[in-house]
């Protein structure tokens, strides 16, 4: 059998809920929706996006972690991360576009 934890004991590669977590959600999100207009994983890898994501959520945080975005003054964080989300989507499309069948 397997070792088992006590509650509230480290468990290592643990996924906590930050705002890094926050980010690759709603990323995911917005790359779901993308999926459906443009199937994104059809020509490329879905391990190859997985990556994608975490990298994205990661320097979206990395750019805004510093933004208070319930003052206003950073705009909406919705709106902010999922045209960060589109542009990145898109551009990784054109950059991966010699995998794509014709």
């Amino acid at each position: 059998m397997g070792i088992k934890k006590k509650v509230g004991e480290h468990m290592p590669d643990r996924i906590v809920f930050n705002k890094a977590a926050e980010n690759l959600i709603e990323i995911s999100r917005v790359f779901s929706r993308e999926n459906e207009r443009y199937n994104l994983l059809e020509d490329i890898e879905n391990r190859t996006w997985y990556e994608k994501l975490v990298e994205w959520a990661n320097e979206f945080e990395e750019q805004h972690g510093a933004s208070d975005w319930n003052s206003g003054e950073c705009g909406e964080y919705f709106e902010a991360i999922e045209a960060y989300a589109k542009t990145k989507i898109l551009n990784f499309m054109e950059e991966q576009s010699w995998r794509i069948r014709k």
